[in-house]
Order: structure tokens, then C-alpha cells, then sequence
């Protein structure tokens, strides 16, 4: 018998090898058969006029001559605070868009052109992105925010950062022309940061690195993975008459890129570096500077003229942070965002255009609901926000909270008017019970006569017993009324009575009372049932 030979290890990659390419190749080929039979379906493999016409769209004209402070002004409808953000952005806009409207006038692209890519750096909720979505819709250019923690260096797992244009170009219906002047907002940039680490940093530093081309000038194929419909509508039609394929290209040129982030620890590099911290180890102790910060020892502080740590922030910091230096450099626009304190969240209820108020207008009003909010209430769900420390983020959150068994409960009431105020927020349940407690007995009230012809009946001590006992229980008004008179109604049924009053002494003791009712109509039929006919 002969030895069986040893395995080859690259005999056995070059044949898996082959057959990838072999599959590839038959995949191509089914694209390309897919993509000749739909020619064939539209017309003999000749494009249609309409397919003409999206191959060759029309030159996008930007129709945006607003001046700054026309921008800002516009912003302050819906953005509280952040004065100085929104000078930064809307300078950033109308000169960014006033370049690209002067060169397309003027036909004339191939002067240099700095784009001026903002930077904005402030905590959650502060309104970093909401700014952005904001412009661009202003602008009437597409928008896409994407988080920077999701892509990797191009060949790892995670997101390549061309998929970026790609999905600009999606925001944009697939209009190449328009998705060239779209704008990018890359969120927790901060995340970007170098790690020091012996490995290659693929989602760090690297990804810095690949969006160096991205925010300067290149061209990324936008046509997807070999899609036959996206291809489909790469088709153009020769001079010639042959058919060729053109993937859509897209230049960055003239993509605005706005980035943002929280960026925990640059505070301290800034006032460091500017001697606005000035820190004392105690002499008594061991540990050194680091590991005391590391143990929470607070700093003494010395407060420069201006309060705003932003004001002094350079690229060096960021730099220090762990960004790239070219990767700063095409950001020149650098803004701090402040945080949202109490009274800002209450303006943003109070003033903002896209209050969340109104949604919650629109909301009880689509079940014929008119509710009020009292400026205290407004004030109180501020206060609760802000100790969230997230920002208007915090709002919805909170406000949801306390509305929810108002929006649970007021749509099955008959109930079309209520204002909620500051008790609502102190006791919202206690507050909702006294709202809709007559509401719910006269409900149960009629669908118990609906239902057994039965006149039930609550005397006024009866229903404010009955407020206390649905407030220290978790059910609502008409779930503790269907528990609490269920055998009533049954025995009430059994005995024939067809009305019945419900008093404090019912609820109070409803099995006492019960059986003594029991047997009281037990006794009245044994008698009748004695006594003589005539």
C-alpha cells in the first residue's frame, strides 16, 4: 500500500482560489445577462428617452443668496443658546454655498478651494445635529449624519468612510449633481481619536486617514456592489449606438463636512496648556499628580477673564488629544456648544419653533383632546430635564413620564379639555384620578345599564372614596370599578333589583355589606314566599 502523500497547503488555497474567481465570474455574468434582458424588455437593448434623461440630469443651480446674519436669524427660531454656534455655522453656509453659486455662474471650478469644514464640540443634547439638519434644509441640499464609531480602515470589519458619499447619494434620491453639493455630519468624531496601542489602529488613526481624501477632493464610485438595478441606471446609450455603462462618480469638491463631538478630557489639555489650571499636590501625600486626578482630587482652578474653555482652544490641543494635524487642517471652523441648563430647556418648550409641546398638542388633539400647558408646568418639567444631564435630550424623556397615564387614560374618557399644571408634575396619578374619576363612574354607570338594564348610582362621599382608593392602586379608575362591583352587579342581577346606589359604607367594607345585602334579599323572598295568596 502506498503512503498517501501530505497535503499541500497552497495547492489547497490556489484551488479554493479558483473557485471564488470561478464563482465571480458567474455572478458577473448573471449581472450582466440581468442587465441585457431588461434592455431587451425596455426596447431592443436601446435605452428610453426617460432613461436618457436620468443618466443626463439636468445641471443642479443652487438657488441660496441668504446673507448670515439672515441664517442666524432664521436659526434662532428653533435653537436656543448657542449664539456663537450659530454665527460660526451660518458664516460656514453662505460662504461655502456662495463659492459653489459663483462657480457655477461662472463656469469656473479650478481656482482653490478651502472648504470651510466646521467643527462643533459640546456635550449630548446641546443640539450639535439639530443645528446641522437645520442648515441643510435651509439650504435645500441633502443631509446625512452618520456615527464615526461605525467605520473601520478600508479591508476591516466596519463601515468603509466612502459609504458616507454613498449614502449622501442615497438622501438624494440618486442625483449625482445634487449629492456633490450635500452636506456630511460625522457625530462622536471624538471617538477618532489615536489609541495607543501595538496594533494597527483600524478605527482610529486610520480613519482619519481615510477621511483626509474624503474632506479635501476625490472621487468615490457611488454605484453600490454590483447591484443590476443600480447599474441598470448607470446604462447610456453611444454615439454609436453601443451601449456602455457608466458608474455614477461623485466628487467631494464642494461636500460640506460639519463634525462634532463631546471630546471628555480636552478641557483640561486646553486650560493646562494656557495655565488656567494651577493644581497642588498635598505635601503630606505619596501620590502622585496623576493618580490623585485619577481619585477624583479636584483642581484649583484659576478663572480666566473669559469663563468659555473654548475660547482658547488651538489645534495643537486637538492635536495633543489625538487627531492628525492634516485632518485639523481641513477643519478651520472650531466652535464649543455650552451646556443646556434649566432655564434654557424651559425656552426651548416655551419658544422653539419645533417644541415638543406642539407634538404633544397634536397628539390629544387627535382624539378631540385640547390640552393646555401652564408656564409653571413648563418650568417644572425644565427643572426635572436638567438633572438628567443630557440636555433636550432629557425633555422628551420626562414629559413622557409624567403624561404617560394621560395619554393612556383620556382617550377612552369623554373628557375634551385639561391643563396641565404644576401639581400635574408634583402628583400626576392623584391629579388624573380627580380628572377623571366622575368621567369613569358615569362610564361604567351607563355600560352597566347598556349591559343588565341595572340604574347604578354613586352619591358624592361614595366618589371621593372612591379617588383615594384608585390612587393607592395601581389600577385605573374603570379597572378598579369592574373589580370592586362585579359580585354586586351579580347579585343585584340574581335578586331582580334594578337600582342600586353605591355609598362610602359599599366601598369601604364590600364584603360586609354584601352579605348583608344577600341576606336582606334572602329574607324578603323566604317571607314572600310564606305568605298566603289571596
Amino acid at each position: 500500500m502506498k503512503d498517501k502523500k501530505p497535503l499541500n497547503l497552497e495547492d489547497i488555497w490556489r484551488r479554493q482560489r479558483e473557485e471564488r474567481e470561478k464563482q465571480q465570474a458567474i455572478r458577473e455574468q448573471k449581472e450582466k445577462e440581468d442587465i441585457d434582458n431588461m434592455l431587451r424588455a425596455q426596447g431592443g437593448g436601446e435605452p428610453t428617452q426617460d432613461m436618457n434623461q436620468q443618466n443626463n440630469p439636468e445641471p443642479v443651480k443652487l438657488d441660496f443668496d441668504m446673507k448670515p446674519k439672515e441664517v442666524k436669524e432664521y436659526l434662532d427660531k428653533y435653537v436656543i443658546k448657542q449664539e456663537k454656534a450659530k454665527k460660526y455655522l451660518a458664516i460656514a453656509i453662505c460662504y461655502h454655498y456662495g463659492r459653489i453659486k459663483k462657480v457655477q455662474e461662472n463656469g469656473n471650478d479650478s481656482d482653490a478651494f478651502i472648504k470651510k469644514n466646521v467643527l462643533m464640540i459640546g456635550n449630548t443634547g446641546v443640539g450639535k445635529t439639530y443645528l446641522v439638519q437645520k442648515l441643510s434644509k435651509l439650504v435645500g441640499v441633502p443631509f446625512i449624519k452618520e456615527d464615526a464609531t461605525k467605520f473601520t480602515a478600508s479591508g476591516y470589519v466596519g463601515r468603509d468612510v466612502e459609504e458616507m458619499v454613498k449614502d449622501l447619494y442615497l438622501s438624494a434620491d440618486e442625483n449625482k449633481e445634487l449629492a456633490q453639493y450635500g452636506i456630511i455630519y460625522i457625530d462622536e468624531v471624538d471617538k477618532l481619536r489615536k489609541q495607543f496601542t501595538f496594533s494597527k489602529d483600524v478605527g482610529g488613526a486610520e480613519v482619519q486617514h481615510g477621511l483626509l481624501k474624503l474632506m479635501e477632493e476625490t472621487e468615490v464610485d457611488v454605484s453600490g456592489n454590483g447591484d443590476p438595478l443600480v447599474l441598470m441606471k448607470a446604462v447610456k446609450k453611444q454615439p454609436d449606438g453601443r451601449i456602455k455603462i457608466e458608474k455614477p462618480i461623485i466628487n467631494t469638491k464642494h461636500i460640506l463636512f460639519i463634525v462634532g463631538g463631546a471630546f471628555p478630557g480636552l478641557e483640561y489639555i486646553v486650560k493646562k496648556k494656557r495655565g488656567l489650571v494651577r493644581e497642588k499636590k498635598p505635601a503630606e501625600s505619596p501620590l502622585t499628580e496623576e493618580e490623585l486626578r485619577s481619585l477624583g482630587y479636584k483642581a484649583q482652578i484659576e478663572e480666566p477673564e473669559k469663563s468659555d474653555w473654548h475660547d482658547y482652544l488651538r489645534a495643537e490641543d486637538l492635536v495633543d488629544y489625538g487627531f492628525e494635524p492634516e485632518l485639523i487642517g481641513r477643519i478651520p471652523i472650531r466652535v464649543g456648544l455650552d451646556d443646556l441648563e434649566a432655564d434654557d430647556l424651559y425656552q426651548i418648550l416655551k419658544k422653539s419653533e419645533d417644541s415638543i409641546i406642539k407634538q404633544y398638542h397634536n397628539d390629544f388633539d387627535a382624539f378631540g383632546i385640547k390640552v393646555k400647558f401652564t408656564d409653571e408646568a413648563l418650568k417644572a418639567f425644565a427643572q426635572k430635564a436638567a438633572t438628567e444631564k443630557t440636555g433636550a435630550r432629557a425633555l422628551v424623556g420626562v414629559i413622557e413620564e409624567y403624561l404617560l397615564d394621560y395619554l393612556y387614560e383620556l382617550p377612552s374618557t369623554n373628557i375634551k379639555e385639561f391643563t396641565i399644571t404644576e401639581q400635574v408634575i408634583a402628583n400626576p396619578r392623584k391629579e388624573l384620578i380627580k380628572l377623571i374619576m366622575d368621567d369613569a363612574v358615569r362610564i361604567y354607570s351607563k355600560k352597566i345599564y347598556e349591559q343588565t338594564g341595572i340604574d347604578l348610582s354613586f352619591n358624592k362621599k361614595a366618589i371621593e372614596y372612591l379617588k383615594q382608593k384608585a390612587f393607592n392602586s395601581e389600577q385605573s379608575p374603570s379597572e378598579l370599578c369592574e373589580a370592586m362591583f362585579e359580585r354586586y352587579i351579580h347579585a343585584l342581577k340574581l335578586y331582580g333589583q334594578n337600582k342600586f346606589t353605591v355609598t362610602e359604607a359599599v366601598i369601604k367594607n364590600p364584603d360586609t355589606y354584601l352579605k348583608g345585602m344577600l341576606k336582606q334579599y334572602s329574607s324578603n323572598n323566604h317571607k314572600a314566599e310564606k305568605r298566603p295568596s289571596t
